[in-house]
């Protein structure tokens, strides 16, 4: 009497995919070995990056709305703002690429593509300027540590002619502020409430 039996190798698939089996924490093991080899690469990029002042994550990120700025749905994973940054990404990719890896190697290469693009022509198609926020180390009576200062900016693809390296804004597209919403959906900006009502008001101004 015949039997059919599946081959070894899909056995031993099966295996991996079965918790607590020794083919599965094998597949565990191997898979964050693997995962830990992609952090210092990332760490390599991030220190060219520091060392040239090259500004990777402005030159190469993604620009919303712009053809020159598409490069970055592909480029923007491997980017980081700074090492801050970068480390706290380092242990989620780390968890959560080992599970993801450890059910095979094609799933991990799918799942990575997919989410790259979804969010990368996400950001590209429905990004919105910032709010500009800085640090000025060189002021002499307080320096100002991430200052947000209402403006919002568009990031510049541009390099400073000075050779510095650091970030320019392409244009400010105008400034955040407080508006009161009357009941006509008239909007009054909280300055001109300070101007027109507060200081004129006995022992407020």
């Amino acid at each position: 009497m015949a039997t059919d039996r599946l081959p070894a190798d899909t056995d031993s698939t099966d295996d991996a995919a079965r918790f607590g089996t020794d083919a599965f924490y094998a597949s565990l093991g191997r898979a964050f070995v693997a995962m830990c080899a992609v952090i210092p690469v990332l760490f390599a990029i991030e220190l060219l990056d520091w060392w040239l002042r090259a500004g990777f994550d402005v030159e190469f990120g993604i620009r919303p709305g712009r053809l020159d700025g598409l490069d970055g749905v592909l480029l923007g994973p491997f980017l980081h703002v700074d090492f801050v940054h970068l480390y706290s990404n380092s242990v989620p990719l780390i968890l959560l690429g080992t599970f993801v890896l450890a059910a095979g190697a094609r799933r991990f290469l799918l799942s990575t593509v997919v989410i790259a693009l979804v969010s990368g022509l996400g950001v590209w198609f429905l990004g919105e300027p910032g709010s500009v926020v800085v640090t000025d180390l060189t002021n002499r009576a307080m320096p100002i540590l991430r200052y947000q200062v209402g403006d919002v900016a568009v990031w510049s693809d541009q390099v400073c002619p000075c050779g510095r390296g650091l970030p320019l804004l392409e244009r400010i597209d105008g400034r955040e502020a407080d508006y009161v919403v009357t009941a006509r959906g008239e909007l009054i900006s909280g300055i001109s409430l300070t101007e027109n009502f507060a200081l004129h008001v006995p022992g407020v101004a």
